[in-house]
């Protein structure tokens, strides 16, 4: 069969191929993969699929780490292209392995052809499987196959720096990763316009202002923006002209919005109320009325005299000076005259105790 002539490569390939880089169970490379190597792989690949389709083939070089899977035409390889996280699709493993990342992406035939040109015949076939398997499907229980199914959810990535960038296509627009939310167009909340109190004051002005058909009056009918009537209108008021029907059409009204009075009914429950703000107690209001009430009953009894006690004050008496200092007074003053008469008027003043004298009379009358 000649080789096709490219590229670009356009024709069918009758097929799909995906491109893994570092692919599961990652224990052998080159020409030590062997049987058991692809055995894995296949069966990994199956998981990966849902186990709705089997590989086909296995293209590799011993030169490369990638390898190229084939796939039957009817598979959607969408949901299995990205990255593939090995902690995340395997129940056990090596803890070396916890950080492996396989990595999926489809293949570009257009560019490359058909692997076959370039790696040689498949080192793996859907054949050689059937064979080492006895039969095609899920391994036996005895190996204690590792990977997890259903088969966890693959996370976007990109072809873009990796070892099998020249193999591999990016991932379709359908597995684009979802855009982060731009946080500066946030609009704060604002109240509709349709819920207000304003909206509905008229609309409560506009159902009070509106103005009923009377049945007993004929009905009028708009006139176009011409000034006429439509002709098919025409014709259904002549009709109606003619049958008699003047009776006005019942057209059912759209709710308003308009404030609804609730009223209870007798087998309704109560609508609880609230509960009354912090006050003073009964006891302690019943307490200050008492008091309010006391002393304006002893505001209004009139007191009796005998209640009234008046104050007395002692009146102290005048003083006069002492006796020593009348004596030295007379001393003195005898002195200056220098006259026996007046000593012995001292004398006499000394000797009289109870009654006043007349020169203590006089001294008063001197002093004061």
């Amino acid at each position: 069969m000649p080789k096709k002539k490219g590229p670009p490569y356009t024709d069918d390939p009758g097929c799909k191929y995906i491109v893994i880089e570092d692919p599961w169970p990652g224990n052998a490379s080159g020409k030590a993969r062997d049987q058991v190597f692809f055995n894995h792989l296949c069966t990994w690949v199956r998981f990966m699929l849902g186990k709705t389709a089997e590989p086909e083939a296995v293209y590799h070089l011993n030169t490369r780490d990638e390898v190229i899977v084939q796939l039957p035409k009817e598979v959607d390889i969408v949901l299995v292209l990205g990255r593939h996280a090995w902690r995340q699709f395997l129940s056990h493993g090596h803890a070396r392995d916890k950080d492996r990342v396989s990595y999926v992406f489809e293949y570009d035939y257009r560019s490359r052809g058909e692997p076959g040109n370039r790696m040689g015949p498949p080192r793996f076939s859907q054949t050689t499987l059937a064979d080492s398997r006895g039969v095609s499907g899920d391994p036996p229980p005895h190996i204690r196959f590792p990977v997890i199914f259903p088969y966890p959810h693959v996370s976007w990535a990109s072809p873009r720096g990796k070892r099998c960038a020249d193999l591999a296509l990016p991932l379709p627009h359908v597995r684009q990763p979802t855009p982060i939310p731009d946080t500066s167009l946030f609009e704060p909340y604002q109240h509709p316009t349709q819920l207000t109190s304003n909206t509905i004051e008229n609309a409560q002005e506009r159902t009070s202002s509106e103005v009923h058909h009377d049945p007993s009056q004929p009905r009028r009918f708009a006139a176009g923006k011409i000034g006429k009537l439509d002709p098919y209108e025409q014709d259904r008021i002549a009709l109606r002209a003619l049958q008699g029907d003047d009776k006005p059409s019942i057209v059912k009204r759209e709710p308003s919005d308009v404030r609804v009075k609730i009223e209870g009914h007798p087998g309704s429950s109560t609508i609880k109320r609230e509960p009354d703000l912090y006050g003073p107690s009964k006891e302690f209001r019943s307490a200050v009325e008492r008091l309010q009430r006391t002393r304006a009953h002893a505001q209004q009894t009139p007191r009796r005299e005998e209640d009234v006690k008046p104050r007395i004050v002692a009146e102290e008496p005048p003083l006069a000076p002492s006796d020593a200092f009348v004596e030295a007074y007379n001393k003195a003053r005898s002195s200056q005259s220098g006259s026996a008469a007046e000593d012995a008027n001292a004398k006499r003043i000394k000797e009289e105790e109870p009654h006043e004298t007349t020169s203590r009379k006089k001294f008063k009358s001197e002093m004061y």
